[in-house]
């Protein structure tokens, strides 16, 4: 009876974690929210890029450049 019980559970908990994942996926699709979500992650990946580089003149002139791109960009945070 006990493994039933736990059968049982576990397979409600698969069904939840795919009605979350559907969920996450239909508010994903939004053009605006996906924009916004990959130039976040970007950024913090150029961000922590930048941290690792030990020549101080490459992480200025990388810095340079990335503020430069920012300005460019039509995208707005």
């Amino acid at each position: 009876m006990g493994n039933t019980r736990a059968t049982c559970r576990r397979q409600k908990e698969k069904e939840k974690e795919k009605e979350d994942k559907a969920r996450d996926i239909k508010r994903e699709t939004k053009k605006l929210t996906f924009l916004k979500k990959s130039i976040k992650l970007l950024i913090s990946k150029t961000h922590k890029r930048g941290c690792e580089i030990q020549n101080k003149s490459k992480k200025v002139l990388m810095g340079m450049n990335f503020e430069h791109t920012l300005r460019k960009s039509p995208v707005e945070s």
